[in-house]
Order: structure tokens, then sequence, then C-alpha cells
């Protein structure tokens, strides 16, 4: 496994390290509006570039939004440059500041990965164990509800 890196906003540079690598680069890993850094933001015209490539060459574009998303426009960078990843990575910015991360993509992608993280598995696992606790505390509260029911002082008795 290598990683190939590329000048920002240098489209010809791309073109020839995918050409140069032609059949052995899976993807493309981009993050258009960099958030650690003030907010550096790509060119529009690189964003698209790098698109028509990564089509030209059966390379899957991956844009990183964890930053950026829904940010910068309500459908995140993709919106604001009119582009369309075949990945994208989302995070905090979905769920108002809570610690959750998402992996968004098209269908056939996503199918490829398989089952589990992409189906929620994972979260299917925490509302499975947030049940079984429900559960025990029904059945730990249950015979102190029917106490609590039975008057326990003179006069206090259900009506």
């Amino acid at each position: 496994m290598f990683a190939h890196f590329v000048q920002a906003n240098d489209a010809n540079q791309l073109e020839d390290v995918l050409k140069r690598h032609a059949g052995s680069i899976a993807c493309l890993l981009i993050e258009p509006i960099m958030g650690n850094c003030l907010g550096i933001a790509a060119d529009p015209a690189y964003i698209r570039a790098a698109r028509e490539l990564c089509d030209r060459h059966g390379v899957v574009l991956i844009i990183d939004e964890v930053k950026s998303g829904f940010r910068v426009a309500r459908g995140g960078v993709q919106e604001l440059y009119s582009v369309q990843a075949d990945l994208c990575t989302f995070a905090k910015a979905i769920a108002n500041g809570y610690p959750i991360s998402v992996l968004a993509g098209r269908e056939d992608i996503m199918r490829k990965i398989g089952r589990g993280v992409a189906h929620g598995v994972p979260t299917l696992r925490i509302r499975s164990r947030w049940r079984r606790r429900r559960r025990r505390c029904r059945y730990l509260m249950k015979p102190m509800r029917s106490s609590a029911s039975r008057p326990t002082a003179p006069g206090c008795e259900p009506a």
C-alpha cells in the first residue's frame, strides 16, 4: 500500500501521478477546505478537475468533509464547488457537536463495504445494550413499584 502526494491545486501533477500509477491507485482522498489550517480552500476548478481525472482513471474520489461539512453550505463543499464525491466523510457537524462520524457515498460502493458499519450495526449494538439495561432496570424496579402502590401509612390508601 502506497500513498502518493500531490501539490494542492495542481491538476497537471495529479494527472501525471494517475497516469504513472495507472491501475494501482484505488482512491484520491482530498480535503477541499482544510479546517485545521485556518480554512485554506482548494481552487474549485482543481476539485472539478480532480473529479474528472478520477472518472477518467477509474479512481474513487473521497472528499473529507469532517471540518467543512454543512458549515460552508447546506450540501457542504460538494454543493459549494459543484462536485460530487464517490465517498465522503462527516463528523460532529451532523450531530450538533456530539462525537459521531459518518461515511456516506454511492450505493454501489457502500454495498461493497459490507454489512456492519455501513448499515449501522455498531449503533444497533449500542441500542441493544441500552435495551438490556432498560429491561434490567424494569426488573429491579418492579418490586419497588408494587410496594409503592401499597399504602404505607394509615390514611394513604389509594382512592
